[in-house]
C-alpha cells in the first residue's frame, strides 16, 4: 500500500528532482511549507491529491497551516487528469499558495478554499496552469466555514475548465470566494459564478478563448459593475474565436485624493486622466461622502483640470466626482465616473497672524524657516519681510510674535 506524505511542524526546500508516488499533506494539525527554489518535483501518479493546511474534523484549535512557495523550479501534478492541488484542504485547515516565479502545472484541478477551510492564492509571477477547474469556495461544511480568495497581480493563469467562484451545494450554508485580477487570465472553460465575487481590478483582463460574449455580459456586468471597474469593455475577435473582457477606468480622479487639507474660500486644482472619447465633464462634490451632491461645473472641458474656488465651508469628509457630461443618468447615477479615493477636508480659517508667512493657517516650523532664511541672507536692519512684529526689520521681535502665535493657532484642521 503506498504511503501518504506528510511534511507537519518544518520547511522543506527543493532546489532538486524529485518524484512523489503518493498523496502528500503539508501542514496537517501543524504548520510546514514546501518551497520551490529550482529543480522539479513531480507527483506522478492519478488520483493522488497534493493537500496545504488540513484541520481536525472536531477542533478549531488544530487548523493546520500548509504553504506552497514557488520561486522558481516546477511543481507538477501529472497524473491522469483526476488529481487535485488543494490549497486549504478541509476541516478547518489554512492554506496559502505563493506564486514569484517558475511553474505550476496540475493534470486535474486547482481548489482554492474547502470543506470548511481557508484558501488563498497570491501571483504576482511565474505560470500556473490546469487541465480542470480553477475553484475558489468548494464544498461546505458543517462545523467550519469555507472561503477561497485568489489575487493575480502578475504572471499567467490558464485554466482548462471552469473557474467556479464560491459553491452553493448547500443554500444554508454556502462557500464564498473572491479573484481579483490585475494581470492577465486566461481561460478555455465556462465563467461560473454561484456565491461569490470575481473582480477585475484596474486593467484587468480576462480572456476567455471561445465565443461566449453573450453568457459574458450576463455575468460580467452583474457582478463586475460594483467592483472596481467604471466599465466593462467586452469584444470579441473572430478569426481567434476569443472573447475578451477588461476593465476599463476612462475617468480617474488625481486630485484630490485623499488627505488634502485646503481652506475654504482659496483656490486649488481638481486634476483627473483625460479620456479622448469624453468631450464634455460633469463636476460636483460632496461634503458628507453620501450621494448628497453638489455641482462644481455642470459642463467644462475634458482637459484634466479645472480650478476650483473652494465653498465658504467646513468638513474633513468631502469628496469630488468627475462624469461625463453626456451621461443620460446624471446626476444621480452615472455611469462613466470617478470620485476621490478617500476624503478630503475643506475648513474656514480660525486664525489671522502675521506669522502665517505661507498662508495656510497655521503658525508653524515652516514660517520658522521661511523667517530665519531671509534674516540669514539679509541685513536685519534692513526693512524686508517677512517681519510679523510690523517695525520694517527682521529681530527677534518677529520670532517672539511667531512664537506666541504657533503657541495660540490650534485649529482643529491643522494641514
Amino acid at each position: 500500500m503506498a504511503k501518504r506524505i506528510s511534511l507537519n511542524g518544518f520547511q522543506a526546500i527543493y532546489k532538486w528532482c524529485k518524484i512523489v508516488n503518493q498523496a502528500m499533506t503539508v501542514g496537517n494539525t501543524v504548520s510546514a511549507s514546501l518551497i520551490m527554489k529550482g529543480g522539479v518535483f513531480t507527483m506522478s501518479q492519478a488520483d493522488k491529491n497534493a493537500n496545504f493546511g488540513q484541520g481536525t474534523h472536531d477542533s478549531t484549535d488544530d487548523p493546520g497551516i500548509g504553504t506552497l512557495t514557488v520561486d522558481g523550479g516546477q511543481f507538477q501534478m501529472t497524473g491522469g487528469g483526476k488529481s487535485q492541488l488543494k490549497i486549504g484542504a478541509q476541516n478547518g485547515g489554512v492554506g496559502y499558495m505563493n506564486m514569484i516565479s517558475g511553474t505550476v502545472f496540475i493534470n486535474g484541478m486547482l481548489t482554492i478554499g474547502e470543506q470548511g477551510s481557508t484558501g488563498t492564492m497570491t501571483m504576482e509571477g511565474g505560470s500556473v496552469e490546469t487541465t480542470g477547474d480553477l475553484i475558489l469556495g468548494k464544498k461546505t461544511h458543517e462545523t467550519f466555514s469555507t472561503m477561497g480568495t485568489a489575487t493575480i497581480t502578475g504572471g499567467t493563469c490558464v485554466i482548462g475548465g471552469d473557474i467556479k467562484v464560491g459553491n452553493l451545494d448547500d443554500p444554508n450554508n454556502p462557500s464564498t470566494g473572491q479573484m481579483n485580477i490585475a494581470g492577465t487570465l486566461v481561460e478555455a472553460g465556462d465563467l461560473i459564478i454561484f456565491d461569490g465575487n470575481l473582480h477585475l481590478g484596474e486593467g484587468g483582463t480576462l480572456v476567455i478563448n471561445r465565443n461566449r460574449e453573450t453568457r459574458i455580459h450576463e455575468y460580467i456586468t452583474a457582478e463586475l459593475m460594483t467592483s472596481d471597474c467604471d466599465a466593462i469593455d467586452v469584444s470579441y475577435d473572430a478569426v481567434a474565436n476569443q472573447t475578451t473582457v477588461a476593465c476599463t477606468v476612462p475617468l480617474e480622479v488625481l486630485t484630490p485624493n485623499g488627505g488634502e487639507s485646503w481652506i475654504a474660500g482659496t483656490v486649488e486644482d481638481i486634476a483627473w486622466t483625460v479620456d479622448p472619447t469624453i468631450s464634455r465633464i460633469y463636476l460636483d462634490y460632496s461634503l458628507t461622502d453620501t450621494n448628497d451632491w453638489i455641482v462644481i461645473d455642470p459642463n467644462t472641458g475634458n482637459d484634466g483640470q479645472y480650478t476650483w474656488t473652494l465653498p465658504e465651508i467646513t468638513s474633513d469628509q468631502c469628496i469630488v466626482r468627475v462624469s461625463d457630461a453626456d451621461d443620460p443618468n446624471l446626476p444621480s447615477n452615472p455611469t462613466v465616473y470617478d470620485v476621490s479615493d478617500d476624503t478630503f477636508t475643506i475648513f474656514e480659517c480660525q486664525i489671522t497672524s502675521p506669522a502665517d508667512l505661507d498662508d495656510d493657517c497655521y503658525v508653524s516650523s515652516l514660517d520658522l524657516v521661511a523667517m530665519a532664511t531671509v534674516w540669514l541672507l539679509n541685513d536685519p536692519n534692513t526693512d524686508i519681510a517677512p517681519q510679523p512684529a510690523g517695525d520694517g526689520i527682521v529681530n527677534f521681535k518677529d520670532y517672539n510674535v511667531l512664537a506666541q502665535d504657533w503657541l495660540l493657532s490650534g485649529n482643529p484642521y491643522d494641514p
